[in-house]
């Protein structure tokens, strides 16, 4: 028999009652062999039984399955973790209360065979709200950094890499909470790998939940961390893209907390006469909801603003 080539690393903090889910979409995948690592996240529901319970029942010589523990709290810790039991030469972390339709890992092998230098295949994948309607996050290999920053392109979801192109560049921030998919892909992209992006229609479904980075219960404190080390890696000419996103993000926030007000002063303080005046029009527009500062600030970034 051939060797796997993926392995498919997942978090898990309780999520007894949804996970089965995720875990019913992964047994459900053509491609084989393939490995699954399921990391529990010293849960305090009955998540580890659960996750036992399938590995029992799904594995076979073709679809391995190992499930561990992790006490340190955060997914980046569990992740982490996970990581460190690969033994493919491809990963691909997951989320452990989303869905990949049955030809999501074949595809992506596909697609690496047909690029055998690439290090990075990525796809996009369907974002499904409660109330039903529907976007999709977008993979792109084009002005790659900048699109990470504020569009988050390197979200767990929507690639997987080189085994080894994790562990080259430390893995995920262990201290971070939030937000740490982007910082991850920000070191990654600092490699400058080479990427090829998966055509066709969507094979992964992110399902939102209540700890979105965009909730209005999020803290700015709690994406501090990563948001840190993405600015502090950055070449100096490109770290105030952190702050504007820094900026966009408090503007989410003032709608629901006075305190933010005063995070937006300050990052706006710090800004050269000409970016403040600038940012202050963008953060304005985007405290009464206005969206796409991103695309309108690119052009301005060439000028040096």
């Amino acid at each position: 028999m051939s060797q796997a080539q993926l392995t498919i690393v997942i978090p898990v903090y309780n999520r007894a009652t949804i996970v089965e889910r995720t875990l019913a979409s992964v047994a459900a995948q053509t491609l084989r062999p393939l490995a699954v690592v399921l990391v529990d996240n010293n849960s305090s529901d009955n998540t580890l039984e659960v996750l036992q319970h399938w590995a029992e029942v799904n594995t076979a010589p073709d679809f391995s399955v190992e499930v561990i523990t992790e006490t340190r709290p955060g997914a980046a810790n569990a992740r982490n973790a996970g990581l460190a039991r690969v033994a493919t030469p491809w990963t691909m972390f997951f989320d452990s209360d989303d869905i990949m339709l049955p030809d999501h890992c074949t595809s992506a092998i596909a697609t690496a065979a047909a690029n055998p230098t690439v290090q990075i295949i990525g796809w996009d994948a369907e974002l499904q709200y409660p109330d039903g309607h529907t976007r999709f996050l977008r993979f792109t290999t084009r002005d790659s950094i900048y699109a990470n920053v504020f569009h988050s392109t390197f979200s767990t979801q929507l690639y997987m890499a080189h085994t080894e192109l994790f562990r080259q560049v430390g893995g995920w921030l262990k201290d971070s909470r939030m937000f740490d998919d982007c910082e991850l892909g920000n070191r990654i992209l600092l490699t400058y790998p080479i990427m090829v992006k998966r055509r066709g229609a969507p094979t992964a479904v992110v399902y939102p939940q209540p700890d979105s980075i965009s909730n209005t219960q999020v803290s700015y404190d709690s994406i501090k961390i990563a948001l840190d080390g993405i600015e502090a890696v950055l070449p100096p000419r490109h770290r105030h893209w952190v702050d504007l996103q820094r900026l966009l993000m408090t503007a989410t926030w003032a709608r629901h907390s006075e305190g933010a007000a005063d995070h937006a002063r300050a990052i706006l303080s710090r800004q050269p006469w000409l970016r403040r005046q600038l940012w202050t029009l963008f953060y304005h527009y985007s405290l009464h909801g206005g969206r796409g500062v991103a695309r309108l600030y690119r052009p301005f970034t060439f000028l040096g603003i």
